[in-house]
């Protein structure tokens, strides 16, 4: 799984969403627990941005948002405490998905140590609300938590 998390992470920052993605649809199928909505809703936030890339903002919103639900399933069932998150992005993922506030994410390390899943969160929200205004949106990365 490392290998493969490392792997999806570099494309994500890199910008090549449509590997990203493969990445993270392959780590999705080959999980059996609780991370399984954590690997869907990344590999469906890279099919997103993909989109975006790609000049359709409308369908790009609508797929961020889907894997961010995703991602907010995982947060809920993930036992908080948690590194590399905070109680602010938690709420903030309930409240723009739909939901209440949920627990802090569980982490996922790659080489560089835990990944900040908060800071990708916070980004990929305003993203989203950026693409639904019509508006030009930064490339979210993928960065580790900061020690």
């Amino acid at each position: 799984m490392g290998q493969l998390l490392d792997r999806g992470v570099d494309l994500f920052n890199r910008g090549d969403y449509f590997d990203a993605h493969e990445a993270f649809e392959d780590l999705w199928r080959g999980s059996s627990g609780g991370d399984r909505d954590l690997w869907q809703g990344l590999a469906q936030v890279c099919a997103g941005l993909h989109k975006w890339r790609r000049g359709n903002p409308g369908v790009a919103a609508r797929l961020i948002r889907r894997g961010l639900g995703r991602i907010e399933r995982h947060a809920r069932a993930a036992p908080p405490p948690i590194a590399g998150t905070d109680p602010a992005t938690g709420e903030a993922l309930g409240n723009r998905c739909g939901g209440s506030a949920p627990a802090s994410p569980a982490p996922f390390t790659g080489r560089d140590g835990p990944l900040n899943l908060s800071l990708l969160v916070r980004d990929l929200l305003a993203a989203a609300d950026r693409l639904d205004r019509g508006l030009p949106m930064t490339a979210p990365r993928i960065l580790p938590v900061q020690g």
